[in-house]
């Protein structure tokens, strides 16, 4: 009984470890997540069914009428859904715009740029980039090596402007391709009375 008592402990440390490991490799993997994130930023792979978190999927004249600055869109892009954030004041909430292509926007206001060079060296994928004289940072469509697993990640441009962080995601297009469109966004901030906008019926 002892020899298989013996066993049977030996058997339960063995399960013990495997399961430590387990977690320790998950904390990694969530770490990593963590770590394709920086302040103000989105993550590098939004989730295209819920692109920011607490949000409500809107009609395009409804969103605008939710915020206070004027909603940027590329000039050539047709809207296919739009989402504000639920919380925060009007002239602070976040808004996401899927397009007819496979193009995300996503808009954040903040008061002050990123630093541009931190969020680099958090994402290395990311390099410095240049919209109509807006510094911010890019990356083409691409995986990312962690633990030995493959995560794949969009290509991105995010730039600021007038107290809005804007990114353009997409699975597809090339950062040249993705600059080319950010150069079409119309100007990010200007300020929309709330009481002439026009609304329509969802």
């Amino acid at each position: 009984m002892r020899f298989n008592r013996g066993i049977i402990l030996g058997i339960l440390i063995l399960a013990v470890l495997a399961l430590l490991g387990t977690i320790s490799l998950e904390n990694k993997e969530i770490e990593f997540s963590r770590s394709m994130q920086t302040e103000y930023a989105e993550p590098i792979s939004p989730r295209i069914d819920a692109p920011i978190p607490n949000a409500e999927k809107l009609s395009v004249s409804e969103a605008q009428s939710r915020v206070t600055y004027e909603i940027p869109v590329p000039s050539d892009l047709g809207i296919s859904d739009i989402w504000v954030s639920k919380n925060g004041i009007p002239s602070e909430k976040s808004v996401a715009v899927k397009f007819n292509n496979d193009v995300l926007l996503i808009v954040h206001h903040i008061d002050t740029p990123p630093d541009w060079d931190q969020i680099i060296t958090s994402v290395p994928q990311l390099v410095k980039i240049n919209v109509n004289g807006n510094p911010g940072v890019g990356t083409n469509p691409g995986h990312t090596t962690s633990n030995g697993r493959n995560f794949p990640h969009p290509g991105s441009v995010g730039w600021w402007v007038d107290g809005l962080r804007i990114t353009i995601y997409s699975d597809t297009l090339s950062l040249d391709a993705l600059l080319k469109i950010a150069e079409t966004v119309l100007p990010a901030s200007t300020p929309v009375d709330k009481e002439s906008v026009e609304t329509e019926t969802p």
